[in-house]
């Protein structure tokens, strides 16, 4: 274990996995820092606006092995958890080997071997409950053959492996482990066919029972949280439950090693090329050896259900299988492939060992190879079918394929100095997975010193005392001192190493996608691809982009949705920001990779605005703003047929010598035609540019703009440009935006932002989400049901005022002074769990803008306080006591038993 991830035990460097870095990080320091404080992480409210943290089961809370690394840094832990669960992996597949198929040392070892140092698992390990949840399989099912064998231990130990596999935090996983159980206690029974099997059938329905029972703690809060998900109800969608199916094409570069040339890592469940060999060896080589053909079918239906997107009967399996709809990536079911390899790696070596009829089986060995080499030459010719890897892995498949071949065919026949060379094929599978994992996402890294390198868009946010953004930021953007980080990195680190970095880097300036866990800046936007987001964040999603799509003209943006995707994928346009004000954004964060530089000179191609006939915006500047000329970009609206020289559109800049006008005019400042306006080419087609000069350096407090035609123009950028000093003031094409950042990446201001608590008066009650956007872009409240007042302006009332005091996530308390009655607004998600009090008593929150929360409140002087307490948690710690005391009953029991039968 430690020779295949030696990569890992170096300080100085830190693995780069995405999901590592931008989830598992996040929570780690999350849950790491409120257990430090000596709280439970019950609440986030740093993504999706706020939601559940202790109820999300990838955060794996409670579970051991996290308890016990919590003092260690966030990667010092994760490095520890790797190979402690890498060593429980192979372990537990020795022993279910060893003790449940009754295997041999070195054929038992060879499975350990195969299972732990899996291209699966190793892929996996920039998921650290996946791994976890993983390594706890052939536990599960060791326990299982012990329960099925009629061993009094059976069911305890059973339900404890199962616990300590849900409290991993992987339910897929889970889902996967208990199908293996079932399919192989069903097996055992077939097997024996006597009275014990059948007591064991429903010994490990009570086992599982005993299991969930221990773990209720954390299945009941997420379970709870998975009914109001986008799993909820009905599950997935059969789009969604079959997305991340194996391609049949990528079947060979999936259960080969590929030595960097991997398909998607979702994909890749190599054994390797020895192991595989005495699979297949032990698949038709194997005789009547127990749980040959229980390994057979589970290896072969894993892969069927691996392909489901491409399995003719996966409609027929999504609707009739219990549980199937509940979950995506078909390819995790490579898992049970995996655990069937290793159990027939193990039985082929066995089978070689001990088997002595060499002649009788010398003859249809070499059949088998022939037939074995016909099958590779077909395979490997079928390029339009089957992608195959390149470079130097093609170079080797081919000694490798032969070395499988002559395994599988020969192995079986009881080759002389067998059990030397059993040990010798042990040794060299060892070797070669080791060397598989070269190429691997967890073999990449980069310094440990870039998570704390300051940036210059984050260490903005984190001068702000409400930094609530939302980032829509391109990561392909490259960074400005990217020579300069290469140059100073590279001394002692390879170039890929400080390239990796840059990646973090870039996650970490636009603090994405779960990042702002870490520096504490919450925002509307998130990832997760588990139980969140909520159905109703989901709902409101939907509604969302479909009025940014009718308001901007571009349908794209409400195409092809994914519930789980992020905001940042869906939006590449400036939302309303009255929508942003109600979704309690202060920030929005961008990229200039659609932006336009012409002359040295910057525009802003983040904002637009569209002018018709008596149309006005009014942008004011920043002090001291001096210009000597004025960039415009535009063009005419795709419906507008201006005629040439047409005037349709006027701009003002107001300084002290007074104001200057510039008109538009179609054909000369603006559309094509044979003018000054110059055409440039931007992301949404073409515009044109025109530059307009000041009659000297002026000092610009104000810029207006102002339509003057029923044919519509389309401003995309306005730059004010001081030719003296090259100082460019880019203005944001929304007035209710000010850019107070220009970097790598540019931040804009709301000012029509709001507090996270505030008093609204203007509302509108609906319970549909469209509606609520709609309510929203008019700068409305809106609320589920009305309210004891009538609505009306949301005046601040001399005197009044919101003094708020926040001792931990999970509680508000509020102190309200209102002259009139008002709706108090909480800007974090409505969420089962989630109770108000006024002055002391009960009251009944209101969902806020579909997604918050909020209670009305009298005139006068209160207090609210916020608490976050959910009662599944307190049932989950019920169910879990008493399954604990159960649990030390049938340990008990168990040990008294096994003493009384005389088992060791």
């Amino acid at each position: 274990m430690v020779g295949a991830h030696y990569r890992l035990l170096n300080p100085a460097l830190v693995p780069s996995g995405y999901d590592l870095l931008t989830y598992f990080y996040p929570y780690r320091v999350a849950v790491a820092d409120a257990l430090a404080q000596g709280r439970l992480p019950l609440w986030n409210p740093y993504i999706f606006g706020g939601a559940p943290l202790f109820a999300n089961i990838q955060a794996a809370v409670l579970y051991p092995p996290n308890l016990a690394t919590l003092s260690l840094p966030p990667f010092s832990a994760f490095i520890v958890l790797v190979f402690f669960h890498l060593w429980l992996a192979g372990l537990g597949m020795y022993l279910f080997s060893r003790l449940g198929l009754g295997l041999g040392l070195p054929a038992a070892l060879l499975s350990g071997v195969t299972y732990g140092l899996s291209g699966f698992l190793a892929q996996q390990l920039g998921h650290p409950n996946q791994t976890a949840a993983s390594a706890w399989l052939p536990w599960v099912l060791l326990g299982t053959v012990g329960l099925m064998r009629g061993r009094p231990l059976g069911l305890p130990l059973t339900a404890l492996f199962l616990g300590l596999q849900i409290l991993a935090g992987h339910p897929q996983e889970t889902y996967l482990t208990l199908v293996a159980a079932g399919l192989l206690a069903i097996y055992e029974a077939g097997r024996n066919r006597s009275r014990p099997a059948i007591i064991g059938l429903v010994g490990l329905g009570a086992a599982v029972g005993l299991g969930f029972g221990l773990a209720s703690v954390q299945v009941v809060p997420s379970w709870e949280l998975s009914r109001l998900s986008i799993r909820g109800g009905g599950g997935l969608s059969y789009r969604e439950a079959v997305s991340f199916s194996l391609p049949p094409w990528e079947l060979l570069r999936a259960l080969l090693p590929t030595y960097g040339d991997n398909p998607f890592n979702e994909f890749i469940a190599y054994v390797g090329f020895v192991p595989l060999g005495l699979a297949l060896a032990g698949a038709l080589g194997g005789g009547g050896r127990p749980y040959r053909v229980f390994a057979i079918f589970l290896g072969a239906l894993s892969l069927a259900l691996a392909m489901s997107a491409y399995n003719p009967l996966s409609p027929v399996l999504y609707e009739v299988v219990p549980g199937l709809r509940m979950f995506r990536v078909p390819a995790r079911w490579l898992l049970l492939y995996t655990f069937a390899a290793a159990i027939l790696a193990g039985i082929g070596l066995e089978a070689g060992l001990f088997d002595r009829r060499r002649i009788q089986r010398v003859r249809g060995a070499a059949v088998w190879l022939a037939g074995l080499a016909v099958l590779g030459l077909i395979l490997l010719s079928w390029q339009p079918v089957l992608t195959l890897p390149e470079g130097a892995a093609r170079t080797v498949w081919i000694p490798a394929l032969a070395l499988m071949a002559f395994l599988a065919a020969f192995w079986p026949a009881g080759l002389p100095g067998a059990r030397f060379l059993g040990w010798v094929l042990v040794v060299v599978a060892a070797v070669e997975l080791g060397l598989a994992v070269n190429g691997l996402e967890i073999s990449r890294s980069f310094p440990a010193a870039f998570l704390d390198e300051a940036r210059p868009a984050l260490s903005q946010l984190l001068l702000e005392k409400e930094p609530n953004v939302l980032s829509l930021v391109d990561t392909g953007f490259q960074p400005g001192d990217t020579a300069g980080i290469m140059g100073a990195w590279s001394r002692g680190y390879t170039g890929a190493q400080v390239s990796e970095g840059l990646i973090f880097l870039k996650y970490r300036e636009a603090v994405v996608p779960n990042l702002g866990m870490v520096y504490r800046i919450p925002s509307i936007d998130g990832y997760d691809g588990g139980l969140l987001p909520s159905a109703a964040y989901w709902a409101f999603k939907q509604a969302w982009l479909e009025y940014e799509a009718a308001r901007t003209g571009q349908p794209q943006i409400a195409e092809g949705l994914h519930a789980d995707s992020q905001l940042r994928f869906d939006l590449n346009v400036v939302p309303d920001t009255a929508i942003l004000s109600g979704l309690g954004v202060r920030y929005l964060a961008m990229d200039k990779t659609r932006d336009l530089w012409v002359d040295g000179v910057y525009f802003d191609l983040g904002t637009a605005a569209d002018l018709g006939w008596g149309d006005r915006r009014v942008y004011s500047l920043p002090p001291r703003t001096w210009a000597t000329a004025v960039g415009i970009i535009s063009r005419p609206a795709p419906e507008a047929h201006p005629a040439s020289g047409e005037v349709v559109a006027t701009v003002t800049a107001v300084a002290p010598e007074g104001p200057f006008t510039f008109a538009l005019r179609a054909g000369v400042e603006t559309g094509p035609g044979p003018s000054g306006a110059r055409a440039v080419k931007i992301a949404d087609g073409e515009a044109y540019l025109k530059v307009f000069k000041l009659p000297g350096p002026v000092q610009v407090s104000q810029l207006m703009v102002e339509g003057a035609s029923s044919n519509r123009l389309i401003l995309r950028a306005v730059s004010l440009v001081d030719e003296r000093t090259y100082a460019v003031e880019p203005v944001p094409l929304d007035p209710a935006l000010r850019m107070v950042h220009s970097g790598d990446l540019k931040l804009y201001r709301l000012l029509t932002d709001r507090p996270k608590v505030y008093l609204a008066r203007d509302w509108q009650a609906t319970a549909l989400p469209d509606q609520a956007v709609r309510a929203m872009a008019r700068g409305q409240v809106v609320v589920d049901r009305q309210p004891g007042f009538p609505a009306g302006p949301s005046w601040v009332f001399a005197g009044e005022s919101v003094q708020v005091e926040r001792p931990r996530p999970e509680e508000v308390r509020v102190r309200v002074r209102t002259a009139r009655p008002a709706l108090l607004v909480f800007g974090e998600a409505y969420f089962p769990g989630w109770t108000a009090s006024l002055d002391g008593r009960p009251v009944d929150p209101f969902r806020v803008n579909y997604l918050f929360q909020g209670v009305e409140v009298p005139a006068g002087d209160h207090e609210v306080v916020f608490r976050y307490q959910p009662e599944s948690l307190q049932l989950g710690l019920l169910v879990s006591g008493v399954s604990v005391g159960l649990w030390a009953l049938a340990l008990g029991l168990g040990v008294a038993l096994g003493r009384r039968a005389g088992e060791p």
